[in-house]
């Protein structure tokens, strides 16, 4: 019988826990710190000290799991940078391999069975194994609920303090959990332009995302908004890509989305191969008149 745990110190886990829930038969969140969840068996909580970093209760939560998990069990962390520390304490203590862009997975008899997208999602693999593995995925909406908690001790704690916080420039924005994304491509000829698609992205409730061209190469956006391979990977109920070619580094980023609309005014753009709706069409027409549409 596989368990699988959650290791987090946010309660954005719940594309975790309905993966997990697809496998496991049962399920606990570990979470670092006083984080509010529910929906789980069991929620395990590691105190965190004034000023003291979540990362730097890795040894605690590898003790921890050392005592729980037996092979074939799954530990899975969001893609957050804790997420990603501690998956590769868990990892290196637990001698179990670690895995991104997983598509599903089987377990029986402590044996694991995994499906990977490689390449981009070009080609797929299929690996098993008779250890604990480690998930890193995208944490997804909020975990909602509370649970009764196990509290242990955070003795042997890095003994590391915070001692000083710098906020990023610009909007703090969440791609991976958005149920509606307008993505801005190379077809904007002016960055003045863009106002264009934050016009249909806010009167959709959408967020708004863009391809590797215009957050690393001409920079009108922040990188925490490219979608793409060595972007953000998102699957939302709706895309929207204005004026997006929909090159394999992009695509690949998209390929959980539901529905997937395209504007572009070239018709063989590779972006209307894998599009749901495809407008072909100049995008400074087109955008607007959707955004007048949808105020209405």
């Amino acid at each position: 019988m596989t368990q699988a745990f959650i290791i987090t110190d946010t309660p954005k886990v719940g594309a975790l826990a309905d993966f997990a829930r697809t496998f496991a038969s049962s399920l606990t969140a570990v979470t670092l710190g006083n984080v509010e969840l529910g929906g789980v068996d069991k929620v395990v909580r590691i105190p965190l000290a004034e000023g003291q970093p979540a990362e730097a209760l890795a040894p605690v939560l590898t003790q921890y799991l050392a005592s729980q998990v037996s092979p074939g069990d799954v530990l899975l962390a969001p893609d957050t940078p804790v997420g990603r520390v501690c998956a590769a304490a868990a990892s290196v203590a637990l001698s179990a391999p670690i895995f991104t862009s997983v598509q599903s997975l089987e377990s029986a008899e402590e044996t694991t069975r995994l499906r990977l997208s490689r390449y981009g999602g070009l080609a797929d693999s299929e690996v098993e194994l008779n250890t604990p593995v480690v998930i890193i995925a995208d944490g997804g909406a909020e975990l909602a609920g509370t649970s009764d908690a196990e509290e242990i001790t955070n003795a042997g704690a890095y003994a590391a303090t915070i001692s000083a916080e710098t906020a990023p420039d610009g909007d703090n924005v969440e791609l991976s959990a958005a149920e509606r994304v307008v993505v801005a491509g190379r077809g904007f000829a002016e960055k003045e332009d863009l106002a264009m698609a934050h016009e249909l992205a806010s009167a959709l409730g959408a967020e708004l995302g863009c391809t590797r061209p215009l957050s690393e190469g001409i920079a009108w956006m922040e990188t925490e908004r490219y979608i793409g391979i060595s972007g953000v990977n998102i699957a939302p109920e709706l895309y929207i890509g204005a004026g997006v070619s929909g090159q394999i580094q992009h695509t690949a980023g998209i390929t959980g989305a539901k529905t997937i609309v395209a504007i572009n005014d070239d018709s063989t753009a590779p972006i209307f191969e894998i599009a749901d709706y495809a407008i072909v069409g100049d995008l400074y027409q087109i955008v607007p008149a959707l955004s007048a549409e949808l105020k209405k």
